[in-house]
């Protein structure tokens, strides 16, 4: 470069035309100044590029970040709607079972036969619903048929107490398991 600058130089400066000495003096200052904006072009370019890469990691760095915050988010939003729907199944279904079994156990040991349902569960269009509405109607068909048994009862007793004679009946292992109030006179029972 500086072989092709410097002998149209020297050429120029030893000639004596000093139009064409000025023209190649004016292109050796421009040839510097381009060289040297080159130059500060080339430096700028070096520094705007690794800004460039700078800034380029820290959005990737801060996409990363926002990407991990959401998934954070919809992770918690997920389980919120995992409890609310774990809530709406023992409020709706859990809860309803529960207390038609607990029902169902104070009626084998003997309880009353009276069913305490919600109005509501037994408006159920369900299987709940259905379930209720049946154990109800079982339990009054039963309380129906104990107040039968009970009314029968009393008038075999009634029948068995009021007869003259002295009635008894004995089990398989010749056990006293029934006797009339005449009997008992009898034998001073």
């Amino acid at each position: 470069y500086l072989e092709g600058t410097v002998r149209p130089l020297r050429a120029a400066i030893l000639s004596s035309d000093k139009q064409r000495r000025a023209d190649e003096m004016l292109d050796l200052r421009f040839d510097a100044a381009l060289d040297d904006a080159l130059g500060q072009m080339n430096r700028l370019t070096n520094l705007l590029g690794a800004e460039s890469r700078e800034v380029l990691a820290q959005a990737e760095a801060e996409q990363n970040a926002m990407l991990e915050v959401i998934i954070a988010i919809l992770a918690i939003g997920t389980s919120l709607i995992v409890l609310l729907a774990l809530a709406l199944v023992h409020y709706s279904q859990a809860r309803p079972l529960r207390h038609l079994s607990e029902a169902a156990l104070r009626v084998r040991e003997g309880g009353a036969m009276l069913l305490d349902l919600d109005q509501d569960l037994l408006r159920r269009s369900d299987e709940i619903g259905t379930l209720a509405r049946s154990f109800q109607s079982m339990l009054t068909k039963l309380a129906e048929a104990q107040q039968s048994l009970a009314v029968q009862y009393a008038r075999v007793d009634a029948a068995i107490n009021n007869l003259p004679q002295g009635l008894c009946m004995f089990d398989a292992e010749q056990n006293l398991i029934i006797c009339n109030r005449r009997y008992a006179e009898l034998y001073g029972l």
